[in-house]
């Protein structure tokens, strides 16, 4: 669907507009039907013809790269980041916050309608990106 954050959002504000309460309300606006990463990691490794790996296994395998290269990868943005990859891998298992979507659900016809990403959504989105990401194989 193109263009359904921007339509929910207007469906927002037209049902508030509506609206005589002066609550506040609270829209999640965000796909109500998610997708579980690892039916879109096979399209994304394609596309950067790369391997799945389990992170805790990647971010052992950035640490040894690190200890080994040190100053030669400051290129390297993930070496900046892995303190946060390791509290990534340390915290996959956590339950994750749901998120309520009864008033996006009830004033935005658009979220009702929206489906789950799938593997041919995400091959069209890589293929957007591949102008801004250099290396895409798609």
């Amino acid at each position: 669907m193109k263009d359904a954050a921007a339509r929910t959002m207007t469906e927002i504000v037209q049902s508030r507009r509506n609206k005589t309460t002066p609550d506040l309300m609270v829209y999640h606006i965000m796909n109500p039907r998610p997708t579980d990463w690892k039916t879109l990691t096979g399209v994304v490794a394609k596309a950067y013809d790369a391997s799945i790996v389990p992170l805790d296994e990647w971010v052992q395998s950035l640490e040894l790269l690190i200890a080994g290269e040190g100053a030669n990868l400051r290129g390297l943005p993930a070496t900046s980041l892995l303190d946060f990859f390791r509290m990534l891998s340390t915290q996959q298992d956590y339950p994750k916050p749901a998120l309520e979507f009864g008033n996006s659900q009830r004033d935005c016809a658009t979220l009702r309608a929206i489906g789950p990403v799938d593997e041919q959504l995400m091959e069209v989105w890589l293929r957007q990106w591949k102008e801004w990401i250099p290396g895409l194989f798609i």
